[in-house]
């Protein structure tokens, strides 16, 4: 009898502990928001093949942005009823890539970190969308394990805590072409990690040419071309680009149409900093090299952030 109640005691001390990986779309099965998504993994095989959770076998932990059903009513909506389902499957896997984050980030992580840790390692890792490494601020920042090769995503957040649920937190997701998603945070579990929803598909990057005309940067468009700048640019890796606007072109004499293409050169060069830059880790006061082998100096205020002396205003353009 004595050993009887010692066996028992165990397992209700063990118990506890054991845990059961489900799959992912087994996992969904209780979010009745995230059904579309979970039909398409179950008639898509080899979509279902890059969310196996096969990575179980290793230490590393993901968070996967699963597209909610009002992801795939805008996709519809902005595709003339086109379905997710119908993007060609080479392009869609990259797109899922993209919503894989290659951290574990559960609600409490993401509500309290500071700005440089929601700068986010995807595992889209394709040349074709992701002509970079790490960069020194986030290698900086990594911990042991972490894999910061891929693609980023960059997140803020949309409402305070207050008195709302944790479910209903927002975050907004940045991706390619500076466009973002709204994220709700479900700290859903699969045996691959967690994941969350989102209410759209990430856009994929895009070279750099590609990404400017994007921006409606179009006098900074004609002096790349006019300075045959712009397959040097799409083919360099690790670097960012300062992009003066339209307005500033005007502002000194519209260069991009009356410039020497030597000068413009020089100029264009001088705008390219030479490692991926982010502002979530700027200080005020930093310095980086250019292509040009000049230096820019960063000023952090309460009236913005400054490269030398022109002011940014917009951010983060992946």
């Amino acid at each position: 009898l004595l050993w009887q109640h010692i066996w028992f005691l165990l397992f209700v001390l063990l118990f506890p502990t054991t845990s059961h990986a489900e799959s992912l779309a087994d996992a969904l099965s209780g979010y009745p928001a995230l059904s579309q998504f979970r039909s398409l993994i179950q008639s898509k095989p080899n979509i279902a093949r890059l969310l196996t959770g096969d990575s179980a076998d290793s230490q590393q932990r993901f968070t996967f942005l699963v597209p909610g059903d009002d992801a795939f009513a805008a996709y519809r909506n902005a595709n003339g009823g086109s379905d997710i389902a119908d993007i060609p499957n080479s392009e869609l896997e990259a797109i899922l890539k993209y919503h894989i984050l290659s951290r574990s980030l559960l609600s409490a992580q993401l509500l309290t970190a500071p700005p440089n840790r929601l700068v986010i390692p995807t595992e889209l890792t394709e040349e074709k969308y992701n002509n970079r490494t790490a960069g020194p601020a986030l290698e900086r920042q990594n911990e042991a394990g972490d894999n910061s090769e891929g693609q980023l995503v960059i997140m803020s957040l949309q409402s305070e805590a207050g008195n709302q649920k944790r479910q209903q937190e927002e975050f907004d997701v940045l991706s390619g072409l500076h466009k973002s998603v709204k994220m709700t945070l479900l700290d859903g579990e699969w045996d691959g990690g967690l994941f969350h929803m989102v209410d759209g598909l990430l856009t994929l990057p895009q070279v750099c040419t590609n990404t400017i005309e994007s921006q409606d940067l179009t006098s900074l468009a004609r002096a790349l071309k006019r300075a045959s700048l712009g397959p040097v640019l799409d083919a360099l890796r690790n670097v960012t680009c300062i992009g003066p606007t339209n307005a500033a072109f005007e502002q000194v004499g519209s260069p991009d149409e009356k410039a020497d293409p030597g000068d413009l050169t020089k100029a264009l060069t001088f705008h390219t900093l030479t490692e991926p830059v982010y502002t979530n880790f700027l200080k005020d006061g930093q310095m980086f090299r250019t292509v040009s082998n000049d230096t820019i100096r960063v000023t952090v205020n309460a009236t913005g952030i400054f490269f030398n002396d022109a002011k940014l205003i917009k951010q983060n353009v992946l």
